[in-house]
C-alpha cells in the first residue's frame, strides 16, 4: 500500500497522457448549485442534526432523504429538483422501529432496491430494512448484534438482485460488518478491518463494481480497501485533502473513476470531487465552497445523480443541493506530440535546504520552461533552457524561500510534467 503525498496545488499542472497525445487540463472548477433547498426550508430539512442520510435512485430519478425532523423517522422521496412528490413523497415506515435511531442512512442498489439501518449502540439489536421498490412495503433482512460499539453512521450496499452485500459501521468503530442478503434472509459475513483500533470508515462507506471499497472518516484519510480482506489499499495523504471528510461517493463516467468526499469539518473546501481512476495518484477535478451553516460532526451524504450530471449533497443542518459536474467533462483540447521521454522527472537531494537539481528526459531537443510555485500556486521562480535529446539537468538555489512545499512545472509548449520539492531550514 502506498501513501499518496500530492498536493492539491498540483491541480495547477495536472495532465492526462493517452497514448503519444497529451491533453491539457484546466485548473478544476468551483462548482455552482444548480438548486439548493436550506434547511428548515422543507418541515423534513431541519437544523437539529437529523438528517444525515441521502441516496439516488437510478431507476426512478428520485431522491431519497433519510429524515428524523420533529422526531418523525421518514424516508422522503423528491424529484431529481429536491421537491417532496405529491404522491408518494414518502417511504412506507411500517414496522421501522428500535435503536438509538430507527435510521440514519439509506442506500439504494443499481436496480432500485432501497435498504436502510438504525443506528445502535454496542450490544444493541442491529437492523436492516429493504423495500423492494419506492412504493413497497419495508422487511426486515437482517436483525442481530454486531461486535463494537457503534452501527449506523457509515452504511454502503452494493450488488443486484438477489445478490446484495450490504456494509455497516459507526462511530468509534474500527471495523465494518459485511451482511450477505440474498433474496431471502442476510446473514453477517465477516468483519472488515482496514486498521485496528481506528475508525476511518465510520461516515463514508462507497463499494465499487471492481472489489474494493472507498471509505472515509472526519479527521482520517480517504482510503480505498480491499471488500474481501479490508486490507488498505491506497490512501489520499493530508497533502491533497487536510484530514478525512464526512460522508464519500463513487462512480464513473467516460471510462474514468471519481469520488466525492464532503462535508468538511475544517469549512473550506466543503467537497471535493476527485479523480481516482489511478487510485495510487488520485487529482482533485472540482470543489463546492462552503455554504453558511454549523455541522460540527460533519454528518451529510453525497450521491451522483447519472441522469442530469450532478452531484448531490446533504450537509446535515445547512442544506440539500445539487451542483453540475459539466465543468469536469468538457471535452478536452488535444495538442502537440509528446516530447517528455519518461512520465517522470525528478529531484534531489528531496528535501534541499539551499539547492536542488531537477532531472528529466526527453525524446528530442527542446526548449524548456522551467517554473516553481508554492503551495499557494504563486510562482516564485521562472526560467526558459535549451535542453537536448536524452537524459538533462537544471540546478536552482531557493534565495529567500520560506520551508515548506513547493511544485516544480516543466514545459514544452503546452506538454507538461511536475514534481514536488520540500525545502527544510
Amino acid at each position: 500500500m502506498k501513501q499518496l503525498v500530492k498536493n492539491a496545488g498540483l491541480w495547477l499542472f495536472i495532465i492526462l497522457i493517452t497514448g503519444n497525445t497529451v491533453f491539457a487540463q484546466a485548473p478544476p472548477p468551483v462548482f455552482t448549485a444548480t438548486w439548493l433547498k436550506a434547511s428548515s426550508s422543507e418541515p423534513w430539512l431541519a437544523t437539529t442534526n437529523t438528517e444525515r442520510g441521502m441516496a439516488w435512485n437510478k431507476i426512478t430519478q428520485h431522491i431519497l432523504v433519510a429524515s428524523r425532523a420533529a422526531g418523525v423517522a421518514k424516508i422522503i422521496i423528491t424529484d431529481a429538483n429536491g421537491n417532496q412528490l405529491r404522491t408518494g413523497g414518502e417511504l412506507d415506515m411500517t414496522g421501522v422501529t428500535g435503536g438509538t435511531f430507527a435510521f440514519s442512512e439509506v442506500a439504494v442498489t443499481a436496480d432500485g432496491q432501497i435498504f436502510a439501518a438504525n443506528l445502535a449502540l454496542s450490544a444493541a439489536t442491529i437492523k436492516i430494512y429493504r423495500w423492494a421498490n419506492e412504493t413497497a412495503a419495508p422487511t426486515v433482512v437482517y436483525s442481530g448484534i454486531l461486535d463494537g460499539p457503534r452501527y449506523g453512521d457509515g452504511f454502503g450496499v452494493s450488488g443486484t438482485g438477489n445478490d446484495i452485500k450490504l456494509y455497516i459501521s459507526g462511530t468509534g468503530n474500527d471495523r465494518i460488518a459485511e451482511i450477505l442478503w440474498n433474496g431471502t434472509t442476510g446473514t453477517h459475513n465477516n468483519y472488515l478491518i482496514p486498521e485496528a483500533g481506528a475508525d476511518i470508515g465510520r461516515m463514508g462507506i462507497a463499494p465499487t463494481t471492481e472489489g474494493t471499497i472507498w471509505i472515509n472518516s472526519p479527521g482520517k484519510m480517504l482510503t480505498l480497501i480491499n471488500a474481501t480482506t479490508g486490507a488498505k489499499i491506497a490512501e489520499v495523504g493530508a497533502a491533497i485533502i487536510s484530514g478525512g471528510l464526512g460522508d464519500v461517493t463513487y462512480f464513473t463516467k467516460a471510462g474514468k473513476k471519481y469520488v466525492a468526499t464532503g462535508p468538511n469539518p475544517n469549512s473550506t473546501p466543503e467537497y471535493v470531487l476527485l479523480d481516482v481512476t489511478d487510485p495510487l495518484n488520485p487529482a482533485i477535478v472540482g470543489t463546492i465552497d462552503p455554504t453558511t451553516g454549523t455541522n460540527g460532526n460533519a454528518t451529510g451524504a453525497l450521491a451522483y445523480d447519472n441522469v442530469n450530471n450532478r452531484l448531490l449533497v446533504l450537509n446535515t443542518n445547512i442544506k440539500l443541493a445539487a451542483y453540475s459536474l459539466t465543468p469536469v467533462f468538457a471535452t478536452p483540447v488535444i495538442v502537440d506530440e509528446v516530447v517528455f521521454k519518461s512520465n517522470l522527472i525528478s529531484a534531489y537531494p528531496n528535501p534541499f535546504t539551499a539547492t536542488a537539481t531537477i532531472k528529466f528526459e526527453l525524446a528530442e531537443s527542446a526548449n524548456v520552461g522551467i517554473e516553481v510555485f508554492d503551495i499557494l500556486g504563486r510562482k516564485i521562480y521562472q526560467t526558459q533552457k535549451i535542453a537536448e535529446s536524452g537524459i538533462n539537468s537544471h540546478e536552482f538555489t531557493a534565495e529567500n524561500w520560506v520551508a515548506g512545499a513547493y511544485f516544480v512545472k516543466l514545459s514544452v509548449g503546452h506538454q507538461v510534467k511536475t514534481t514536488q520539492i520540500t525545502l527544510i531550514k
